[in-house]
């Protein structure tokens, strides 16, 4: 039974040879490229980026699709200045219970 000042050596020990791996060694290029290999069979792993996704993707939508491989056969229309740059500004003071003078910056 390992005692527990010996599993903390353990654990010292494999992160100090854990730093001596990088992407040149044949280890970590071969444990990169198993993970790789496991994602690509398994149908479930996130990111679903194939044709299966983007072919139904806003099907039904009133935006359609927001992929921008849709994208390039829309015709842009030409930008309108906006007349107030200033965005709308609601005071939330009333609602939370504060007062007014807590509001001023």
């Amino acid at each position: 039974r390992l005692r527990r000042e010996e599993v903390r050596a353990s654990i010292r020990m494999s992160l100090r040879e854990s730093h001596l791996i990088g992407p040149e060694d044949e280890v970590f290029r071969q444990f990169i490229l198993d993970r790789l290999a496991e994602a690509d069979q398994d149908p479930y792993v996130p990111p679903f980026d194939c044709l299966r996704t983007y072919a139904y993707e806003g099907s039904g939508s009133p935006a359609g699709s927001l992929s921008s491989l849709d994208s390039s056969c829309l015709e842009l229309e030409p930008v309108q200045p906006v007349s107030n740059p200033r965005p709308c500004l609601m005071r939330l003071t009333p609602w939370y219970g504060g007062i007014e003078e807590d509001m001023i910056f």
